[in-house]
């Protein structure tokens, strides 16, 4: 059940980018992907280490017992404990206080749409001046 919630951890965290540790600790970016794939991690390695197992154990000619349960539960346990407590280190260590102007500095941010003040809007919506034209190609006149 343990290994079900870290594995949902792991994937929201590889979703979002972000781990908040608590109210004035967050992890963010490249870490966050970090902690994530390594809160996602003890799933293949304990299929790979418990097809090794069996693969050796077939090779030897024994049953697959109680003891091999036994023994794959440990190995199982361990690799996810292991895994934790990487991702809880590198986690603590590059934890930052979270941006407080943040979302502010998100919303202010520039879109790429120039703005312009409107309150001069019929200045834009007037054609340009001939004389103001500096090529006279664009001039018009009687000849054109």
């Amino acid at each position: 059940m343990c290994g079900i919630l870290i594995l949902i951890l792991g994937v929201v965290t590889l979703i979002r980018g972000k781990v908040s540790l608590t109210n004035n600790r967050v992890v963010t970016g490249g870490p966050a992907y970090i902690v994530g794939a390594l809160f996602v991690l003890p799933f293949p390695l304990s299929f790979g280490v418990g097809v090794l197992m069996g693969m050796q154990r077939a090779a030897e000619g024994r049953p697959m017992d109680e003891q091999f349960r036994t023994q794959g539960t440990f190995v199982d346990l361990g690799l996810t404990i292991g895994c934790l407590i990487m991702a809880v280190i590198v986690a603590v260590c590059t934890a930052k206080r979270p941006d407080v102007d943040s979302r502010k500095s998100r919303l202010l941010e520039d879109d790429g749409f120039d703005r312009f003040d409107r309150s001069h809007s019929s200045d834009y919506l007037a054609p340009p001046n001939p004389s103001d034209l500096s090529d006279e190609r664009f001039r018009e006149g009687p000849n054109s």
